[in-house]
């Protein structure tokens, strides 16, 4: 949501933007496939992946589309930070400039499904494979313009295929993720 506007993608192809009040639809526009993550919106910008592997930033205000970029895969998540949009895909994460969607860097990372991630301050929090771990996967903090992990996190879970890849935040310098352990859910904080 962003002012009194709510702005989501749905699986019948299409992104929404609608009033936060009142429901009202302000405007739909059809992408070229299901999309079946969530979106992200900066500098009146809404970006969009679709499950066909196209990431689309649409204005904000009129929904028109400004561009579009193939990543090549379905992806799982988008962010942005207002000067990029990252899009994970599974293994691959991508950073597209916001104005123009050209890409920046790709790089693999965490090999999850429904991964989350955050950015600000220059920084990318992203889920990182454990070494020696079949599914494991720790937040992992990357450089926004160049992709150079900068800080792996660590921990002494349970199982080494603990996974923390859902709801990443950075709150006060610590990175908060949840994610599965063998003894359930799980709720860490990294600083």
């Amino acid at each position: 949501m962003v002012g009194d506007t709510v702005y989501y993608g749905d699986y019948d192809t299409y992104v929404y933007a609608v009033d936060a009040m009142t429901g009202e639809e302000r405007w739909r526009v059809k992408t070229n496939a299901h999309i079946d993550c969530n979106v992200a919106v900066a500098g009146g910008t809404v970006f969009a992946a679709s499950k066909a592997g196209v990431a689309h930033a649409l204005d904000a205000a009129s929904g028109e589309h400004a561009w579009t970029h193939d990543v090549r895969s379905e992806p799982h998540v988008t962010a942005t930070d207002g000067s990029h949009v990252y899009v994970g895909t599974g293994g691959q994460l991508h950073a597209l400039e916001a104005t123009t969607g050209t890409s920046c860097w790709s790089t693999t990372y965490g090999d999850t499904n429904g991964i989350g991630i955050a950015v600000g301050n220059g920084r990318v929090y992203t889920p990182l494979t454990i070494s020696g771990s079949e599914y494991g996967s720790l937040p992992g903090v990357l450089d926004a313009a160049t992709s150079e992990t900068l800080a792996p996190t660590q921990g002494g879970f349970e199982s080494p295929d603990a996974r923390f890849y859902r709801g990443t935040a950075v709150v006060d310098g610590a990175v908060y993720a949840s994610g599965v352990d063998e003894g359930g859910i799980s709720l860490a904080r990294f600083s």
